[in-house]
């Protein structure tokens, strides 16, 4: 009890004499009321503001499933990671699983270096880190998918078929590339 509620039955126990028992506990009746009402408004709002921060979180899971569904598989206007997948893998003749297998046969790198250099460099729009490309090749490091990507740039600016070949790839995939005389130039339409 408050202080002023004492007083209004200190001062109550002068007045009413024997009746202040009473009007004592009816006094306690009537605050713990007030009290257990407070308790169920207040639980009530907690409850209400768990439901808004569930509804806000769900909302928010929702629309980092559709970015991410986006990135990996694309949309019907543009294409994805694993269109950058299978397109590396129907050039090189190899299926995905290849992909992630770990050796140093020539068969099994040169389309993970593709892979390793179309995702660095954007070819379709996608926000991976390099440890994030490097899973996609058998949980590579970052060090693993820079050395690939580079050894990419150094095949295209001294192998002429095969600058012709990643430029088909990558215009098939909606990035515009061409040849501007030492370095591959790509322009993105996403």
């Amino acid at each position: 009890m408050t202080q002023q509620e004492t007083e209004l039955i200190e001062t109550d126990n002068g007045v009413l004499g024997n009746d202040s028992l009473w009007a004592s506990q009816t006094l306690n009746i009537i605050m713990d009321s007030v009290n257990e009402y407070k308790r169920a408004h207040k639980r009530i709002a907690m409850e209400e503001m768990r439901g808004l921060y569930s509804d806000i979180l769900n909302i928010e899971v929702k629309k980092l499933r559709q970015k991410l569904h986006e990135e990996f598989y694309g949309t019907p206007n543009s294409f994805g990671i694993e269109d950058v997948i299978n397109s590396v893998c129907n050039y090189y003749a190899t299926t995905p699983d290849m992909l992630e297998i770990k050796s140093r046969k020539r068969v099994i790198i040169e389309p993970k270096q593709l892979l390793h250099w179309m995702l660095r460099n954007r070819i379709v729009k996608n926000s991976l880190t390099l440890e994030q490309i490097g899973k996609f090749t058998g949980g590579q490091d970052h060090c693993t998918v820079i050395h690939g990507s580079n050894t990419v740039t150094d095949r295209i600016q001294h192998e002429r078929a095969f600058r012709e070949d990643v430029m088909q790839l990558c215009n098939k995939l909606g990035a515009r590339t061409f040849w501007n005389g030492n370095r591959l130039e790509i322009s993105h339409e996403f």
